[in-house]
């Protein structure tokens, strides 16, 4: 009878059937009740069939029924597993998969059978889970239960139930109670007189030896606790039965009871498994049988816990899984990326989303905070102290704690001007959006750049945000997105264009390894869907597939006999690539190439077709080609956290393009109905056919920068105004024109959990501009106003534009002329390997006429001009570059009007 665990509490129930067992708020079940009611659930069990050696899956409401339910599967011969309610129910079916659970047991004795009989040992009373991402289930005999924790001295205890149901900790507070003839209290902590406690919490209570009046039992559970706060304990409280376990009831375990006699050294002395060698570090083993803890025993005896060979955190008394929280926040959750951590003894998740919004509350964690991006060291691994210290300083829902994630800008507070803080264009669209979904009304880009302050914008919009749905990730249908079909159908009918590749070179100063780059490259491809997928035709039309291949075609080159500068080595060992077209329906959208100029002097030229990089693609590649390199070249493996997907971009498109041309195309139908014609000459060559291109360079200093900057936010507008006014304004100069209307570019990353992503996103817009001949000021204000216009309705496709708005054919083009403004230059090494860019000049071009800002280290700009051969002259062109830098000068004294 002593061996099997329901047999003793019916025994207990037959001594003592009207002593308490299960209690909760005053309210309870006696002994004879909870054997009647679980030998009910028995019979129900056996009616469907389920009996020995049958795995029965307990779904546990935190209340008595639990207690019932596991006794009754006992009392039908069966194996009880208790389902943590937390769990998500990919993660329930999981478990219940894997340990082949027969049937399905609902508090009220409903029966749900799942498969055939199974058999799991006539002796398996409990199928435990332990913390882990994909754990194997342990089986526990009645025997061992019954041996571990019946308790001679311990007389009907009334033994707190803390622990949450699943865990082995759950088991060991039910059945030290039942199995001593005592009760198990739900609650509150003032109705039990036993309680369990780790070896943490033991030592934080007992600060506060008075915290322990009132008990008589006491379990100290984990690693040897100080023998001071033992002392400190006792001492109080004399009556006091005060034991220490360690390892797991389910497993093995080791406990003695503490007097205060024995308390001689500075620790409790616990015998170790002799696996473990004194001040030795190793893995705890009690009585054969692994603990998964990294400890030592030092020369008391004592067992001191360094930590999880699993990476469990012990948090609020409680083993717990980061990775699998982890897991079930981005399955569940439409989470892009989340790191789980502890701050203060609670469990905190930072995390980003793929629709840029917050989630209103994520299961198994205290503190959520929703961030733009994951802050990284400068070693790319998380920042984890940074991280902290927002999560302690997090504002629950505040607006102002997004926004300050959004800049960077931690200081910032809500009357602060936007602007002076850094606000970018991608910014005030992304939180005129944020703003929008908080006050539940329409909030513009133009209110953001007109109010500048967030106390000014927001009102009541510190409130929670609005619940959204959790992002479809279903990756099965891949259709793609306007650009991608753009630049494949340009590929089919002009194969090589250099409008549409890319050539980035970067030179490499330091002990480089070109075996860890070239690996590390590979990696970052991997990483990154869009530079490992083709595009392929099923039928009629074009879909894509991502190629498992991770290899990059890599050569390495020779340097010229005569080394020119690094620039010109660059543009001749890359020439051949702008002559060599991507076959994109069959290899992937990148090649490599290393130059090795000296011992610890090379160039890294990496060569992109347009349909899957952009400007913006550059800081993530670079930050994981660093990351990468920097774990191959120590003979590791890189830990990337999961990226967005590329290939899913045409889906989203898809579904949202609806909404947003609803919003769009009227604007634009208006804004371009007279759309000022080209002033450009005609190109000799005609069509959109390339020619080749020149080049020339201004330099505009940091101060002259900075008053654009100042004089574009005068006029409610961002940086990207004064340059489109600087550009139009030289143009209409330049060829005696009074209106131009120039084209410019919005990266399109209005989610932040874009700005890691590797692919195509930017949108193209218009800047139609008229009475280019009035006063700086007054154009600088009405391009304020057009620019912020555009950003507003710059979300659908410009090729969804051009569709709708010219959809006969031979219409002109809106603009020939473009003006953009660049990232700055990344600030990446290699380790310690130096890495600088290097400017490839394009060849050639299909545009007639375009002004790059270019911003340096120091704040100022290289406004890069590009003009087509066949449609001015060296000498107009630099002339016209001359004509935009005196225009950007005279809008920059705007700010001083």
């Amino acid at each position: 009878m002593r061996d099997r665990l329901d047999l003793v509490v019916a025994e207990w129930a037959r001594r003592t059937p009207d002593a308490p067992a299960v209690l909760r708020d005053g309210r309870g079940i006696r002994y004879a009740e909870l054997v009647a009611r679980a030998d009910a659930v028995a019979s129900a069990l056996r009616r469907e069939g389920v009996g020995g050696g049958d795995v029965v899956a307990i779904v546990p409401d935190r209340s008595a029924e639990p207690v019932v339910a596991l006794l009754g599967c006992l009392r039908a011969d069966a194996t009880a597993m208790v389902l943590d309610p937390a769990w998500p129910s990919w993660c329930a079916e999981d478990v219940c998969d894997r340990a082949a659970v027969r049937a399905v047991l609902q508090d009220d004795a409903r029966v749900n059978v799942l498969r055939s009989p199974s058999d799991s040992g006539p002796d398996a009373a409990c199928l435990f889970f332990p913390p882990g991402a994909r754990p194997r289930p342990v089986a526990v005999s009645h025997r061992r239960l019954v041996a571990a924790l019946t308790d001679a001295g311990s007389s009907a205890p009334r033994f707190l139930q803390a622990a949450g149901p699943g865990s082995e900790d759950f088991t060991y507070e039910v059945w030290s109670a039942l199995l001593n003839g005592g009760c198990v209290v739900s609650g509150p902590p003032e109705d039990a007189d036993h309680l369990r406690l780790s070896t943490a919490e033991f030592h934080a209570r007992a600060e506060n030896p008075e915290s322990f009046a009132g008990l008589r039992g006491l379990v100290v559970a984990g690693a040897s606790p100080d023998a001071r706060a033992l002392s400190a304990v006792l001492r109080h409280s004399p009556r006091l039965r005060l034991r220490h376990v360690y390892g797991s009831a389910g497993t093995a375990l080791v406990s003695r009871t503490v007097r205060e006699q024995d308390l001689g050294s500075a620790s409790l002395p616990l015998a170790p498994d002799d696996r473990i060698a004194l001040g030795e570090d190793g893995e705890v083993s009690v009585t054969g049988a692994a603990t998964g803890d990294i400890g030592w025993a030092d020369e008391h005896g004592a067992i001191r816990v360094l930590g999880r060979r699993d990476e469990l955190l012990r948090v609020a008394g409680r083993w717990v899984d980061p990775r699998r929280i982890e897991a079930v926040l981005t399955a569940e959750h439409g989470i892009a990326e989340c790191v789980v951590f502890p701050v203060d003894d609670e469990l905190a998740c930072a995390y980003t989303t793929d629709d840029g919004q917050p989630r209103p509350a994520l299961p198994g964690v205290s503190v959520q905070l929703h961030l733009p991006r994951l802050p990284a060291e400068a070693t790319l691994r998380l920042d984890f102290s940074s991280l902290v210290e927002r999560v302690r300083s997090h504002e629950p829902d505040s607006l102002l704690a997004e926004v300050r994630g959004l800049l960077g800008h931690t200081a910032l507070t809500a009357a602060d001007d936007l602007l002076d803080a850094g606000m970018t264009s991608l910014d005030a669209i992304r939180l005129a959006a944020a703003l929008s979904v908080r006050c539940r009304r329409k909030v513009t880009v133009a209110d953001v750049y007109r109010e500048r302050r967030l106390s000014a914008l927001s009102g009541d919009a510190v409130a929670a945000p609005v619940p959204v749905a959790p992002v479809d990730r279903d990756d099965r249908d891949r259709p793609l997105a306007h650009a991608q079909q753009r630049f494949l159908f340009a590929e089919a009918y002009a194969p090589g264009s250099a409008d549409n590749l890319v050539v980035e070179a970067y030179e490499l100063t330091g002990p480089l390894r070109p075996a860890a780059l070239r690996a590390a490259l590979g990696d970052v491809v991997a990483r990154h869907e869009a530079l490992r997928t083709v595009y392929v035709w099923e039928r009629g039309r074009p879909v894509q597939r991502v190629l498992d291949d991770t290899a990059v075609p890599w050569t390495e080159v020779p340097p010229p006999e005569d080394r020119p500068p690094v620039r010109e080595i660059a543009e001749r060992v890359t020439a051949d690539l702008w002559d060599t077209p991507f076959r994109l329906d069959r290899e992937p959208p990148v090649r490599a190439r290393l130059c090795r100029l000296a011992p610890d002097h090379a160039l890294l030229c990496l060569q992109f077709h347009h349909i899957a990089f952009d400007g913006s693609s550059e800081p993530p590649l670079l930050a994981d080609l660093r990351h990468a390199y920097v774990a191959r070249a120590q003979g590791g493996v890189p830990r990337f956290p999961p990226a967005p997907g590329y290939p899913l971009l045409g889906r989203q498109e898809a579904r949202g393009l609806a909404s947003w041309a609803a919003d769009d195309i009227p604007y634009w139908r208006e804004t371009l109905a007279d759309c000022p014609p080209s002033c450009l000459p005609p190109a000799e060559k005609g069509g959109d056919s390339e020619a080749p291109a020149q080049e020339t360079v201004r330099r505009l200093d940091a101060a002259t920068v900075r008053r654009l900057e100042a004089a574009a936010a005068r006029y409610g507008g961002p940086v990207l105004a004064a340059l489109s006014a600087g550009g139009a304004m030289a143009l209409a100069r330049r060829f005696g024109a009074d209106d131009v209307c120039v084209g410019t570019l919005t990266s399109g990353r209005f989610d932040p959990a874009m700005d890691e992503l590797v692919g195509y996103l930017v949108n193209p817009f218009a800047v139609p501009l008229r009475g280019l001949r009035r006063a700086a000021g007054t154009v600088l204000a009405a391009a304020a106003r057009q620019v912020v216009d555009g950003l507003e309705h710059a979300r659908t496709p410009f090729d969804e534009v051009v569709r709708e708005l010219r959809a006969g054919h031979g219409a002109p083009p809106w603009f020939e002329a473009w003006v953009v403004l660049q990232h700055p230059p990344p600030a990446v090494s290699l380790g310690p390997v130096a890495l600088r860019p290097v400017r490839v000049r394009p060849p050639r071009t299909s545009r007639g006429w375009m002004a790059e800002a270019f911003p340096a280290a120091d704040g100022g700009w290289d406004l890069v001009t590009t003009w087509r051969e066949d449609v001015m002259t060296c000498r107009t062109g630099s002339a016209l570059a001359d004509d935009m830098a005196d225009a950007l000068t005279e809008l920059a004294e705007a700010a001083d009007v």
